[in-house]
């Protein structure tokens, strides 16, 4: 019999983990089930739902003209450079819209044009040291 010595060959999986696994194996299963629950709590969803576009709008809240045409422009650049490159950009949020520990607003100050895998491995990552860089202190 051998001793144990208390570590796990593979560590253990987070839930969060094994939800993923399980519904990748069984998309249409998952996907029923998804559907399934919306119709069973519509009030909840579209509770959510509310919640969500509420949170856009206070964030949007500070635009006007001549901001909305900046962040247009930073859409369309991404674009161009995607189209020119051949390499996917996303305007990105240096400060994310529901960060943890901080949550940024939509405003070209806190707009940022980066690849789009550099984007999804941030995720709603919150680089401090960027935001204390940038001109953005001021309105935190």
């Amino acid at each position: 019999m051998t001793k144990s010595t208390g570590k796990h060959r593979n560590p253990p999986m987070t839930n969060a983990e094994r939800v993923k696994k399980w519904r990748d194996a069984n998309l249409e299963v998952a996907r029923e089930k998804e559907r399934s629950y919306r119709q069973r709590n519509r009030a909840a969803v579209k509770a959510k739902k509310a919640k969500h576009k509420a949170g856009l709008i206070q964030r949007c809240s500070l635009l006007n003209a001549d901001k909305q045409a900046r962040i247009e422009a930073i859409y369309a650049e991404a674009q161009r450079l995607s189209a020119e490159t051949g390499v996917l950009h996303h305007v990105d949020h240096i400060a994310p819209l529901k960060g943890k520990t901080i949550s940024g607003l939509h405003i070209p100050e806190n707009l940022r044009i980066i690849t789009a895998k550099a984007n999804l491995r941030k995720q709603a990552f919150v680089d401090h040291a960027l935001i204390e860089a940038t001109t953005m202190t001021a309105w935190f």
